[in-house]
Order: structure tokens, then C-alpha cells, then sequence
């Protein structure tokens, strides 16, 4: 028996190392909390039908050590030595008998915890799996937002004598958002998180990537999110596809250029002489505003043109160069910004995390969710090249068509503009900046808000292969720390050949206290040898003393 039991031992720390080695995976999500006990209490049942099979054999071979001596200490002055570890053997011996016997306690404790040993090692833990997922993104290629043809509005003349449009005015097309969005724009510390949408911060490593990636709730977009959320719920993690991001600022802005004003309309040029306008205005108080984007050269090319005159210059001025406010002796001021998305977009991993343990700063630590590039990709595996077309770039270069245009039927103030570009309490924002090359307040923002606008574009899609991470139950920690529980039972089991060796002769010994009809016969003979000793006393003190040292 003491073998076997020795090879159930060592069977159990085998299956502790097994399972510490490959965490099995019990199911797909968490398990319920009915799950759990029930899991945890099949588990200790079962641990502890096969500690007491070990304890019981312990305890057998410990008192076969006590029946190895029995014979030999029955009329000595050790067998209340003898007495004492048989008592520990047996489990109910004083504290003084199990001090004096410590190896025997110590044995028990051992095997005790083996139940300890296999339901904390087999115990249920969260994992996760990586399972292959798909999502839909708009190609950037021409649609009825952007397309080869002449619109009256933007347009670039192509090296075959067509035209691209962008029709930026028409219902469902991105410019019309651009004023919403521009309310998304992180005024804090834009390094961190660039702009929160749809309740996701996004970080400025993936400033541009497509609403479908994050969100099911526009124009039919991220349905495969949406389907993902349905069947895993809570226990979806992330998802990771390789996607178009706006890796640059694509406009640059600097103070240059003539704003005028006759007090009935306001008219400015840029400082390249590429873009110009004139806009009928309501001046109050002699302040008024105008902007206005000019496509050239390729597609993705452009000039902003901003003038301001009278008190709004000073809203100017903090947006792009607070250092030189006092020193205008004008009471007009023009700003130029180069716009310029032919090169600022590039594929990158982007992954969005719907849950996370680590530590993010307060601003994204706000939101549950987060949006950020975690490395390169080659966007060729999928074939998402595709994915960065002329429509994307028009629509990007355009993109700030309606805050450049706001209240241009009243004094042409560009309120969102000017409150995106300052901070809670109405003071010029400095860096650091959601792009690293931006220098200013204004390009800063004008860049983000053309990634925005981006971000819906609505254009014909491509499917794209990524992963999504869900949670997993498994059995076992999953960590390195879960080999350790596999110490107990093969401490156990060396204690068991241990003390197997040492009994190896128990087949010999006359009584066997573990039996209570030899612990009879013993005390039967001892009774009758006791009765012999009395009689033989009443004869000659020779016998006596005979009888005596035979027995």
C-alpha cells in the first residue's frame, strides 16, 4: 500500500506541474460566481479523498515504526519513550509528547497540506486568448464626398486635365462634423490623449484611425466591434489591426499675409499670394474675422488664409504667437498655414483596449477605453495600401472647411477654433502639442481636427485580418509561482519512501499495535506472566530471582 500511495503522491505533484506548465483552458469569458464555487468545491473534495489516502498511509508507517520496537521495549524502562511517539503516531498525544516526537507532527502537516497545495494550484485564474477578428475601414479612395469631377467648391486640377472635388457642403459628407469634433480635442496635455471620441481616448500615436475601429455608432461602420461586444461582452480585452494614422501635422502656420476691412466686409490674402477671399460681415466694434482654405498643386495641397482685425487679433495672436502680443502696431493680422497631407499618413498597429490594469495618467485614466498605435506593420499583408487614396488626402486637406467658416454671416468669429486653442481658463494653451511638430496652438488644432474629420470618412471599404484578446478561465495561476505548490507532495512522497525504508522489516515484529486483538494478546501474556512472577514469589527466593531474570 505505501508505494502506491507513494506513486499517487508523486502522480498528484506531476499533475501540479502539468497544469503550472500549460493552464488549461476551462472556458471562454469568467466564470459566474456559482461557476466558481461549485469549481472550487468539486476541487477540495476531491483533494481531500487523496490527502487522507496519504495521511493514512503516514500514519500507518508510523506506527509500524513503533511496532519495529514494541517487541524489543515491552519490559524496559523506554517504553514510556515508546508510548509517547505511538500516542503522536495515533494523533493524540499532548503537546509535550508531539514536541518530543517532532518529525512525527511534522509528517502530518506535510501531507495536510497537500489539499492546500492541489486547490490552490488547480484554482480558476483569468487568462486571455488571442482569436482572429476582422473590421471593415473606407478604402480612401474617391467616392461621392471626393471624387474625379468639378465641384465648386474644392478642387484640384489632375495631371490628365480632370478635376477631383470635394463636396464639403453636402449632407453626410466628414466637414460637416468638424465642429463637434473640434469640442473632442484635448486642451489638457494633448500628448497623453490627443482627443476623446465616442468615449475612447484616443492617443496622438493614432490620431486619424477609422470611427470603426472604436465605435459601431456611425454610418454602419464597426459592426464587427459591435458583434465582438455581443458574444464576449466584459470579457473582450482588445483588438489589434493595422491601419492608416496620421503620424504628422499637415499644417504649419505662421504669422504672414494682408487682412483688410471697409467696416462692411473684412478680405484677406496669404503671404504666398495662393489664396484670397473677401467676406460681407457684420463688424462690431471694428473686430471681425474671416478664413478660408485654397486647394493647389496635387491633391492634399492647400493654403489657410486667417485675418482678423480690431480685438479679435489678440484671439489670433494667442493662438499662434502669444510671445508678440503687444508688439503688433496693426489693428489687422493675417495668418498663413501651409496644409500639406500628401506624406503624413502611415500605417501602424493600432489596438484598442477595453480593459486594462495599468497605470495611465488622470486625463485617460477618465476613460475606459484607449486607442493608441502599439508599433509598426506592414500594411501589405492585408493589402491596406489601398487604404490611404486621394479621397482620404482630399478630405483631410479640407477638413477644417466649417470651423473656418463659422459665424461668416455675422463677424466671422471662429469660436471653436479659438476656444480649442486656449485652455479652461481662457489662456493660450502651450505644448506640449498632440503632434511633435507642431509649434503653435492654432496648427495643433487645425491638424487634430483634420484627423478627426478623417477618422469618418465615407468612402467605398476593405476588409482587414487582425486579432481581439478575450478573457479566458483557466486552471491555474498561469504564473511560475504555481511549480511551487508542487513541493509539498513530493515532499511527501520522500517522506513516505523515507519512512517505507525504515519499516522494511515490520513483517517480522511479534504484535503490531496498529491491531487491537494483538494489543489484547500482549496484554493477556503480560497479565499471565505477571500471575506466574506472584507464584513463583511464594517459593524459594532462588527461583524467585530465576524466574525473575528469565522474564
Amino acid at each position: 500500500m505505501g508505494v502506491r500511495v507513494v506513486i499517487e503522491t508523486v502522480a498528484i505533484a506531476g499533475a501540479i506541474i502539468a497544469v503550472s506548465a500549460i493552464s488549461p483552458r476551462l472556458v471562454v469569458g469568467a466564470y459566474t460566481t456559482f461557476q466558481h464555487t461549485a469549481y472550487i468545491t468539486a476541487t477540495t473534495i476531491i483533494a481531500s479523498i487523496l490527502t487522507a489516502s496519504i495521511s493514512s498511509a503516514m500514519e500507518g508507517l508510523w506506527v509500524q515504526r513503533v511496532d519495529c520496537k514494541f517487541a524489543r521495549h515491552l519490559s524496559d524502562d523506554r517504553l514510556p519513550e515508546l508510548n509517547g511517539k505511538w500516542r503522536t503516531a495515533l494523533g493524540i498525544a499532548n503537546l509535550t509528547e508531539r514536541a518530543r516526537n517532532i518529525p512525527v507532527p511534522f509528517s502530518y502537516l506535510v501531507t495536510s497540506l497537500v489539499t492546500t497545495a492541489i486547490v490552490a494550484s488547480f484554482a480558476p485564474s483569468l487568462g486571455t486568448q488571442t482569436i482572429p477578428s476582422t473590421v471593415q475601414i473606407p478604402d480612401g479612395q474617391p467616392s461621392w464626398c471626393a471624387s474625379v469631377g468639378s465641384n465648386p467648391f474644392y478642387s484640384w486640377k489632375l495631371p490628365n486635365g480632370s478635376s477631383f472635388g470635394i463636396a464639403a457642403t453636402w449632407q453626410g459628407c466628414p466637414h460637416r462634423y468638424a465642429l463637434s469634433l473640434m469640442g473632442l480635442i484635448n486642451t489638457a496635455d494633448a500628448n497623453v490623449t490627443a482627443y476623446a471620441d465616442e468615449g475612447v481616448a484616443v492617443h496622438p500615436s493614432a490620431m486619424g484611425a477609422s470611427v470603426a475601429l472604436y465605435s459601431s455608432a456611425f454610418r454602419g461602420l464597426g459592426e464587427e466591434l459591435h458583434q465582438l461586444l455581443l458574444q464576449y461582452g466584459n470579457g473582450l480585452v482588445s483588438t489589434s489591426f493595422c491601419v492608416p494614422v496620421m503620424i504628422r501635422n499637415p499644417i504649419s502656420c505662421r504669422i504672414g499675409g494682408i487682412a483688410q476691412t471697409d467696416l462692411r466686409s473684412i478680405s484677406v490674402t496669404s503671404d504666398n499670394g495662393l489664396c484670397n477671399s473677401t467676406l460681407g460681415v457684420a463688424v462690431r466694434n471694428g473686430a471681425s474675422q474671416i478664413g478660408v482654405f485654397c486647394p493647389r498643386d496635387e491633391v492634399g495641397q492647400g493654403t489657410i488664409a486667417i485675418g482678423a482685425t480690431g480685438t479679435y487679433t489678440t484671439t489670433l495672436l494667442w493662438a499662434v504667437d502669444p510671445a508678440s502680443i503687444g508688439t503688433q502696431g496693426s489693428s489687422t493680422l493675417a495668418v498663413t498655414c501651409d496644409v500639406d497631407t500628401r506624406n503624413v499618413y502611415e500605417h501602424r498597429a493600432v489596438s484598442l483596449v477595453l480593459q486594462s490594469r495599468d497605470t495611465v495618467s488622470a486625463q485617460q485614466g477618465a476613460y475606459a477605453r484607449r486607442l493608441s498605435a502599439v508599433g509598426f506593420c506592414d500594411a501589405s499583408v492585408n493589402g491596406t495600401k489601398n487604404a490611404i487614396g486621394e479621397a482620404l488626402l482630399a478630405i483631410s486637406a479640407t477638413a477644417n472647411w466649417q470651423d473656418l467658416s463659422q459665424n461668416q454671416f455675422w463677424d466671422g468669429l471662429m469660436n471653436s477654433l479659438w476656444y480649442a486653442t486656449s485652455t479652461a481658463t481662457d489662456i493660450t494653451r502651450s505644448g506640449p502639442w498632440a503632434f511633435n511638430d507642431s509649434r503653435n496652438a492654432l496648427e495643433d488644432v487645425l491638424g487634430v481636427t483634420a484627423a478627426l474629420v478623417a477618422s469618418r470618412i465615407n468612402s467605398t471599404t476593405i476588409t482587414l485580418d487582425g486579432n481581439a484578446v478575450v478573457v479566458t478561465t483557466q486552471m491555474g495561476s498561469g504564473k511560475a509561482s504555481n511549480f511551487a505548490f508542487a513541493a509539498i507532495p513530493l515532499l511527501s512522497a520522500c517522506l513516505l519512501i523515507f519512512l517505507i525504508g525504515m519499516t522494511r522489516h515490520v513483517g517480522e515484529v511479534r504484535y503490531r499495535t496498529s491491531s487491537l486483538l494483538e494489543l489484547i494478546q500482549v496484554g493477556n501474556q503480560r497479565q499471565n506472566l505477571l500471575r506466574h512472577n506472584s507464584v513463583m514469589y511464594q517459593g524459594s527466593p532462588g527461583t524467585v530471582v530465576m524466574n525473575s531474570q528469565i522474564g
